[in-house]
């Protein structure tokens, strides 16, 4: 693509982001989109860029679910 001697080069921007429940300000909430992907949407809106979400590595999924166990144990303690 050739626009007055300027080569126009395909445009992406490329996040990882985790939704489901995050830790805001004290408490757990479940949210559906993550920040970093509202992020990207916002870059792609206003760079005319493609999207591409990398999946969620299957390595992360186990220490999540720790996490959460962790979190709910300590929760259940201050209680």
């Amino acid at each position: 693509m050739d626009k007055g001697g300027i080569v126009q080069m395909a445009k992406l921007v490329a996040f990882y982001s985790r939704a489901d429940e995050n830790y805001f300000g004290g408490s757990m909430k479940y949210i559906q989109i993550g920040n970093t992907e509202k992020a990207a949407k916002m870059i792609a809106d206003m760079t005319g860029a493609d999207l591409f979400r990398f999946p969620m590595p299957l390595i992360i999924i186990p220490a999540l679910h720790r996490q959460k166990r962790i979190n709910r144990q300590e929760n259940d303690q201050r209680y």
